[in-house]
Parts: structure tokens; C-alpha cells; sequence
């Protein structure tokens, strides 16, 4: 799991903040790709339980959910192009992360940031 999570937010840093050699539309396919890993590797996190703290599955279960969210989001502002969205998608992820790890992976009582609430998005 870890392996593609972090391979997958790796590449899209690159592509959002590094990649000036490669055209738009090359840097938003891979965007596209690799959010969409992390929105399926969020959705397998749905079937674990923490170690750390089981008895914080409700939590975690949040925090997974968030995550797909925010997934979502960048994706669908890579293949709409908008790159100022991306970035603003992509902290949210980075910030998920981070948030989820100071708990699950980390052992830590509260994580030290909590994740923005989540908006719906409307389907229209």
C-alpha cells in the first residue's frame, strides 16, 4: 500500500511543481493516472483495521473516505486541465497523509493537524 501511495503522490508533486519539459496535456494524463491510483489505494484502506489504534477504526475509516475525496477532486481538476486546482487538491491529499500517519503510523494519541472537512460534490 505504501509503495503506491507514495509513488503516486511522488509523481504527481513532480508533474504539478517539476515537470516544465513535458506538454500540458502529458503532465495532466499522468495527474489523471496516478490520482486515480490513490483514490483505489484509498478504497483498499477501507479494509484494514489500524494496528496502532483499533479501537480508532472509526477514525481511520474518516480519514480513508477524505482521502478518496480528495483523490477525486485532483483527478477531475487534471482532466479538466486547471492546474490551480490540482495544486489545491493535492495539499489536501499531502495533508490527509500526513494526518493519518502521525496517528496509524506514527503511534501518536492526536494527530497534530486534522484534515479540512469534507464538502460534497455535486454531480452536475
Amino acid at each position: 500500500m505504501a509503495g503506491v501511495v507514495n509513488q503516486a503522490t511522488s509523481e504527481i508533486a513532480y508533474q504539478i511543481f517539476h515537470n516544465r519539459q513535458a506538454a500540458p496535456a502529458e503532465r495532466f494524463e499522468r495527474m489523471i493516472q496516478k490520482s486515480k491510483e490513490l483514490s483505489q489505494a484509498a478504497e483498499r484502506m477501507l479494509e484494514f483495521t489500524p494496528p496502532l489504534h483499533p479501537d480508532r477504526t472509526e477514525d481511520y475509516v474518516e480519514l480513508a473516505v477524505t482521502l478518496r475525496h480528495y483523490a477525486s477532486g485532483l483527478r477531475e481538476s487534471a482532466v479538466e486541465g486547471n492546474l490551480d486546482q490540482a495544486v489545491l487538491w493535492f495539499w489536501h491529499v499531502k495533508n490527509t497523509c500526513m494526518t493519518c500517519h502521525e496517528v496509524y503510523r506514527f503511534g501518536e494519541q492526536e494527530p497534530l493537524r486534522k484534515p479540512l472537512s469534507v464538502t460534497p460534490r455535486s454531480n452536475d
